[in-house]
């Protein structure tokens, strides 16, 4: 299977995830205050090791993950990771977005390309998020997007979207 598609939105350009982007992923997953919200900070050796698992991930005969680097359309700063990654069965969806571009509604700009590509591009049923409770501002980022929380536990909260669900929604433009 080739590469997910490039993807737009109205600032940010995300493009699949290579092996160009080693440095990119590593440095995200080894930053304690981005990893606060995700679980704990990974050594440079365990970001790798994941990084190449990603790769693997994403190149099966049945992909396992969708994953982009977004950065500005008219820049040369990457500014997150995005994308969908198979766990429990469902496509999970999350965003992993740089320090210094966090609260500019990244995260929902490339959320919202990376949602609908699942539902029409790989024809999914249905995805799911997942957060700590304590990260208060994804909850207004999955409520945007559309997806309905469901019980999970003290410390986490779970979301998830069916594609009836979706299809039914009405999109603001920009979304």
């Amino acid at each position: 299977m080739s590469s997910p598609d490039h993807l737009y939105s109205q600032r940010l350009h995300l493009r699949p995830l290579c092996a160009a982007d080693e440095a990119t992923y590593v440095s995200l997953f080894t930053m304690p205050d981005i990893m606060a919200h995700v679980g704990p900070a990974l050594g440079r050796d365990a970001a790798a090791s994941a990084f190449g698992r990603s790769l693997a991930m994403m190149c099966a005969p049945e992909p396992e993950a969708w994953l982009w680097i977004a950065r500005y359309r008219d820049g040369a700063q990457d500014v997150g990771l995005f994308g969908l990654i198979k766990r429990e069965g469902l496509p999970e969806i999350g965003a992993m977005v740089m320090e210094g571009y966090q609260g500019q509604g990244l995260a929902f700009e490339a959320l919202s390309r990376v949602r609908d590509y699942g539902f029409t591009h790989l024809d999914l049923e249905a995805q799911f998020g997942r957060q700590l409770a304590s990260n208060q501002r994804s909850i207004g980022l999955m409520l945007k997007l559309g997806f309905d929380q469901v019980p999970d536990g003290p410390r986490h909260i779970r979301w998830e979207l069916g594609r009836a669900s979706w299809a039914g929604r009405t999109y603001l433009p920009g979304e």
